[in-house]
């Protein structure tokens, strides 16, 4: 017998409107308005209690999350990590200067920077594109860890970076094998995203209370492709990573890649702040 409440919900009441009916319903210009579904929610207390709850989050979200300033903020805190990072690495290499010429080697090895680099917790190739996640709990705002452990009502936004122009979408896998497409939130095409630049998704998402692994994946084209096929192909995901690329790339086109990030939620959040909880100075 399912526990998802959706899922039981719709059982025992099928002409009730799903999950992505309702999130379809609060954008603009939805194909989904029609009059059948506007008298079902004059009737029905239940959908329109949820139509109404989902409104007021969004609401409070949107205005409680000044997206063009936490972008600013959090480039300023990386940019100081990665300051501070090459300050450590310069005094070190002064100090053990006068040693053999083995030991400068292999500081400097050590030094060199690795192939790979991590954006907002989102591993990548480096030069390949990939999206960013930025959390705010409470009052606190921090970068999302790839494989961290995230609560419901934690409140996420997300930005893309590219040296290429490319097209961009980003859906969410959840354990029960629900497929919700999180950017672009209306339409059938895919987001076009301008060459070498920072792109901060104008939508955020507030987590829910399901529970479980959950995995948010990032598909990158150089043309326009379209979004119910992926959506409809990640359905037969098997949540290995190395099937997932043959996913993209046989639904949509060989040169188009991926970026995966994995979450772990929890539903009751702890009532001690921990080390990521800490707000940016």
């Amino acid at each position: 017998m399912s526990r998802d409440p959706e899922k039981l919900r719709r059982r025992t009441s099928p002409e009730c409107l799903s999950d992505f009916q309702l999130d379809c319903l609060l954008s603009e210009n939805n194909p989904h308005q029609s009059s059948a579904v506007s008298k079902h929610l004059r009737d029905c207390s239940s959908c329109a209690q949820k139509l109404r709850l989902r409104r007021e989050s969004i609401s409070a979200f949107n205005t409680d999350f000044d997206l063009a300033a936490l972008s600013t903020q959090m480039e300023k805190r990386l940019g100081a990590q990665r300051k501070n990072k090459h300050r450590l690495w310069l005094r070190r290499f002064l100090i053990l200067a006068p040693a053999a010429t083995t030991i400068l080697v292999l500081v400097v090895v050590l030094a060199l920077p690795a192939h790979h680099q991590s954006t907002n917790g989102v591993n990548r190739v480096k030069g390949a594109p990939g999206f960013g996640v930025t959390v705010k709990r409470n009052q606190t705002v921090f970068s999302g860890e790839n494989g961290g452990v995230y609560y419901a009502g934690d409140q996420l936004v997300f930005h893309v970076e590219t040296a290429k122009e490319s097209f961009f979408s980003l859906f969410n896998l959840e354990q029960s094998g629900r497929v919700t497409r999180f950017a672009p939130t209306q339409g059938s095409q895919s987001i076009h995203i301008p060459t070498g630049q920072k792109y901060p998704l104008p939508q955020g998402i507030q987590l829910d209370d399901s529970t479980g692994m959950e995995y948010l994946v990032g598909i990158f084209c150089p043309q326009n492709y379209d979004l119910q096929t992926i959506h409809r192909a990640l359905k037969d995901w098997d949540r290995q990573p190395n099937s997932l690329r043959a996913i993209v790339i046989t639904t949509l086109y060989s040169d188009c890649t991926h970026a995966l990030f994995r979450m772990t939620k929890i539903r009751d959040m702890p009532e001690k702040p921990t080390a990521a909880d800490q707000p940016i100075p």
